[in-house]
């Protein structure tokens, strides 16, 4: 419950340019909150602490918004990565392609001109 001392904890904001009878009201408003938030009435009536849990609707748009992120955004993303990936590795491959593999441009010529030889006869 919010006590005069606790007042603090409110969010200054939110009070600091409420006069004081409506401050006062406000105060008992939160503290009325505040106990149906934290208590369950048993069948002697007395009111006892519950363990706070989530609402259902709060699990359900939870879900809902993991639903949109994976079926959504996440495929966007990874198509994007995908692109920029390939381009950086295909432009590091051209420009270096002769440093790393000199030896398969030879095999590519002679297969090159049997084709040639094949498709176009002399």
């Amino acid at each position: 419950m919010y006590t005069e001392q606790e007042q603090f904890k409110i969010p200054q904001h939110i009070i600091c340019y409420m006069p004081e009878a409506r401050r006062h009201a406000f105060v008992k408003v939160l503290n009325a909150k505040k106990k149906l938030e934290h208590t369950n009435e048993t069948e002697s009536g007395r009111a006892e602490l519950r363990p706070r849990t989530k609402s259902n609707n709060s699990v359900l748009l939870e879900l809902k918004v993991g639903l949109f992120y994976f079926l959504l955004v996440s495929p966007v993303l990874l198509f994007w990565f995908r692109i920029r990936f390939f381009h950086v590795f295909f432009s590091i491959s051209y420009y270096t392609r002769d440093a790393y593999a000199p030896f398969q441009r030879p095999a590519l010529d002679n297969r090159l001109r049997k084709w040639n030889e094949i498709t176009q006869p002399a």
